[in-house]
């Protein structure tokens, strides 16, 4: 068995009560408790945050940190309402140039660039929109076209790297067609495995992915390297209509959804499976998911439209090792 200072480089140290800041993975001698102690990653919580000034749902345009979030679009009706949480407020910001609910959106850590693209415009048919818009931090422009019109799809990656994925096309089948941006235009990549509309999804441009979706609500899951689609571990429990936290295709959180029984769950990717979590205050479905696997937020949603924002937090934790 290799020594701790082998794995390591350095013995256990011995300090007053517990390290500080907490590092995954770091371990100490307590002179206090008289143990050996160590960091690791709780379990996860939900707690409420401040509530948006207009409710909605269908909201998978959110984007930016637990503490620095941002929400665009959502119905009913429509919206080109745009706001910003500073991790305790929502406060309106720019609208957008097009009305829609039911699009994507990246640049996943930021509130100073972001991108939204596709959904259900004003206006009925067509029922799915094509135009994508850019933020600066003060203003919204519209930029490349996506090559497929659609709605309801996923979206991962930045404002100058991002992953367009299936939905809802133009004449209303479910597509499996895949894109990429540059921060000026869209490309068409290789296809996701399975056709599906309403999943979550996240993560930047190279290391992506796409769980759940409808018809007949899925439990699928796929991963994407930046030039593929593989299947992984389904989650628990199928669902549509759902979003991700999502820091990366290896950690995740699911939450909400389709049907009713499954709204309030969540559960975690860890790159191959899916495990339960704790499970937040407020069954709804059609939230936005900003944020990471270990901060995010959940915001808005249901079918009357919701104000609440709820909070996910997976922090590092000590705790004492015990013999067995």
């Amino acid at each position: 068995m290799a020594e701790y200072k082998a794995i390591r480089g350095h013995t256990i140290r011995t300090i007053d009560g517990d390290a500080s800041p907490l590092v995954t993975g770091d371990i100490w001698y307590s002179s206090i408790t008289k143990k050996i102690r160590g960091a690791k990653i709780g379990a996860g919580a939900w707690t409420s945050g401040g509530n948006i000034n207009t409710a909605r749902s269908q909201l998978y345009h959110a984007w930016g940190t637990q503490t620095a979030g941002q929400i665009a679009t959502g119905n009913p009706p429509n919206t080109t309402d745009s706001e910003q949480y500073d991790g305790s407020t929502w406060t309106e910001v720019a609208n957008i140039n097009t009305a829609r609910y039911g699009g994507s959106s990246a640049d996943k850590g930021s509130t100073t660039a972001g991108l939204i693209f596709g959904g259900n415009p004003a206006g009925g048919s067509p029922w799915t929109a094509d135009e994508t818009e850019s933020w600066n931090g003060s203003t919204w422009t519209e930029v490349g076209d996506l090559n497929e019109s659609k709605r309801l799809g996923m979206g991962a990656g930045t404002s100058t790297a991002a992953l367009a994925a299936s939905g809802y096309s133009a004449d209303s089948t479910v597509t499996v067609n895949a894109e990429t941006f540059d921060g000026s235009s869209w490309t068409e990549v290789n296809n996701l495995n399975t056709a599906r509309h309403s999943g979550g999804g996240g993560g930047p441009q190279t290391a992506a992915l796409y769980a759940g979706g409808q018809p007949g609500t899925l439990a699928l899951t796929e991963l994407w390297d930046g030039t593929s689609w593989t299947e992984s571990g389904d989650m628990n429990s199928a669902r549509g209509d759902h979003d991700c936290m999502a820091t990366s295709s290896s950690a995740a959180v699911a939450f909400g959804g389709d049907p009713s029984p499954l709204r309030p769950a969540a559960e975690e990717f860890d790159g191959s499976a899916w495990t339960a979590v704790a499970t937040s205050s407020a069954g709804r479905y059609g939230s936005g998911g900003a944020g990471t696997a270990s901060a995010g937020i959940s915001v808005a949603g249901g079918a009357s439209p919701y104000q609440a924002t709820e909070e996910w937090t997976k922090a590092v934790a000590a705790s004492s090792f015990t013999s067995s």
